[in-house]
């Protein structure tokens, strides 16, 4: 009885070294005041997307949750894909991303997420188009 003790402790405590708990991002995203729905909310890690790609899409209040994310630092970024043809056209679907906004300019900022931590209200209040 006490081996099969021992070694459900030990596959326990070893299951959480190897598989860190994974967290999650939340928050709103609006523009001029308004929630946006339909947009993709997307984590980047640095500046670019890589094969691992993680995000949501807003729901009708703007709202979304993004699940399964491993501990890191990332950028939120927002892509509104107006014409619903899943291709990102910078003439006509605006981005946005999470920061501080000062002067009516977005600087981003990044979201750190730790083991197990639900990180909330990373809101995303503007969407612009590129070179407007």
């Amino acid at each position: 009885m006490f081996i099969p003790l021992v070694l459900l402790l030990f596959c326990s405590k070893a299951q959480k070294s190897v598989f860190p708990q994974k967290g999650t991002i939340s928050g709103k995203v609006t523009d001029e005041g308004e929630p946006v729905s339909g947009v993709l909310v997307l984590l980047l890690k640095e500046s670019k997307i890589g094969k691992d790609l993680n995000g949501w899409v807003t729901d009708g209040g703007g709202e979304y949750k993004i699940l399964m994310v491993e501990p890191g630092t990332y950028w939120v970024a927002a892509v509104k894909d107006v014409e619903g043809n899943g291709n990102y056209n910078s003439g006509t679907d605006p981005i946005g991303w999470y920061g501080k906004d000062t002067l009516g300019v977005t600087i981003p900022q990044s979201v750190t997420v730790h083991k197990g931590e639900d990180v909330k209200n990373i809101d995303i209040t503007h969407l612009y188009l590129p070179g407007s």
